[in-house]
Order: C-alpha cells, then structure tokens, then sequence
C-alpha cells in the first residue's frame, strides 16, 4: 500500500527550486497544459519561455517543434528538430516527426528518407513502416 503522506511530501519539491526552476516548471507545464488542448500558439509561447531559461533541455526544443508544425510554422519547427537532432541522431521518434514535416512541406523524399531512417533505427517503429 502506497503511504499518502509520503506521496504529499514528494509535492514540496518545487518549493524548494530557485526561482528561475520554479519559472521553468511554470512554463513547461503551462506549456504542457496549452499542447494538451491543441493551443499551438500559447504552447509554443511557453515552450520559448522555457527554453529561454534552459535551452539545454531537448524535450522541450522537440515540444516547440511540434506547436510550430501544427501552426505551419515549417522551417521554425525544422530548427528545433535539428537542434535535437544533433544531440540524440539515433532517436527514431524523431527522424519520424522530421517525415511528417517534410510530407506537410510536400517534400516526399525528404519524407520517405527520414521514415526508413526512423524505420531502420526502431524496426518496431509501426508509424514509420506505416508512412
């Protein structure tokens, strides 16, 4: 059985972070709660505010790029892919979010290259063997 108490306990940690953590936190989650709701404009908002306050963190670069590719902002979100890109180059979830940007840019070979490279990378990778 779980203890209640120690779980609420966990909550605190935030109280504890710097201001700039805690403003981090803020961001993501606002930006988290925006994506949720298919907001791409207030997500990516507070995407940027968090990158701007650690630009190290490539989830949320990943995260940005998603919002800019919904608001067909292609070549924004094409940054930030290459910006993870270059930090983890065997990520298959990646090389297929890069597919499904280039098919919007109606580029289908950019599309079919960065899906078999997905597909190689994951073989169990259903979407990419799916495009």
């Amino acid at each position: 059985m779980i203890n209640i108490l120690n779980l609420n306990q966990l909550g605190g940690w935030r109280r504890r972070l710097s201001p700039q953590r805690k403003a981090y936190f803020e961001a993501r989650d606002a930006a988290d709660s925006a994506r949720d709701d298919r907001q791409w404009p207030e997500a990516a908002e507070h995407y940027e505010r968090a990158l701007q306050i650690d630009g190290s963190l490539l989830d949320i670069a990943v995260q940005l790029g998603h919002a800019y590719k919904e608001m067909g902002r292609y070549d924004d979100a094409g940054i930030q892919y290459a910006k993870a890109l270059r930090a983890t180059p065997r990520d298959d979830d990646l090389y297929l979010q890069i597919g499904h940007l280039e098919k919007l840019k109606g580029n289908p070979v950019g599309a079919l290259q960065n899906y078999l490279k997905a597909a190689t990378l994951n073989e169990k990778n259903k979407n990419a063997l799916r495009e």
